[in-house]
């Protein structure tokens, strides 16, 4: 398990943070990321752009999908109970949509 998040990050091809900014958490800026595009050029996605993009729509499934790809580094627990966090927000979800069947 790793130590931080901060050593992995989605859609950049890196394994280390020398392709994401290091701001930390100002309320406005805690999930922007600077990620090298498919073209080489640099850019700064949030995770609701993420969302939008891949068109997560159900809440519990954006709630956890936020909180796996800030494991530990958003200032509010660690990274296993973020974890734990997402794992029940899908459980919810998988309880939702059985109970729509």
């Amino acid at each position: 398990m790793p130590k931080s998040m901060n050593e992995y990050f989605v859609g950049t091809g890196c394994l280390t943070d020398s392709c994401a900014t290091k701001e930390k958490p100002d309320a406005n800026i805690k999930y922007n990321r600077t990620i090298v595009g498919l073209d080489g050029a640099k850019t700064t996605v949030d995770v609701y752009r993420v969302l939008s993009a891949f068109a997560v729509v159900e809440p519990e499934l954006q709630h956890s999908i936020k909180k796996m790809l800030c494991l530990g580094i958003r200032g509010k627990g660690d990274y296993i109970q973020d974890l734990d966090e997402a794992i029940l927000s899908l459980q919810k979800m998988k309880q939702r949509k059985e109970q729509e069947v």
